[in-house]
């Protein structure tokens, strides 16, 4: 609970496939983002599944940013986006350098 800090569920079990989380990007309590050392993977903790988001493979180590229930997370010289409830990254952007 984000005002009272009380803990209310633990998802530990489901996600121990995970190798190395390191950013988290929460859309709404049933759409959660996680990225690791293979990519980016959806969490949705009603069902307490966890999905790979393809075309997300190499996602780079760095902060993830929302924008219009979008995901923006970069991938060497490329910016992912995934949209909400997506399994698959919905476009890819090219930039210059990293």
């Amino acid at each position: 609970n984000a005002e009272t800090l009380k803990k209310i569920r633990n998802f530990q079990d489901e996600l121990t496939s995970l190798r190395n989380p390191s950013h988290l990007v929460v859309l709404d309590d049933d759409d959660i983002y996680m990225r690791d050392l293979d990519g980016i993977y959806r969490f949705t903790p009603s069902t307490n599944s966890l999905t790979f988001i393809d075309g997300s493979t190499g996602a780079n180590k760095s902060t993830m940013a929302i924008a219009n229930e979008k995901i923006f997370a970069a991938q060497g010289s490329n910016l992912l986006v995934i949209e909400s409830g997506k399994d698959a990254v919905s476009k890819t952007i090219a930039i210059s350098g990293k």
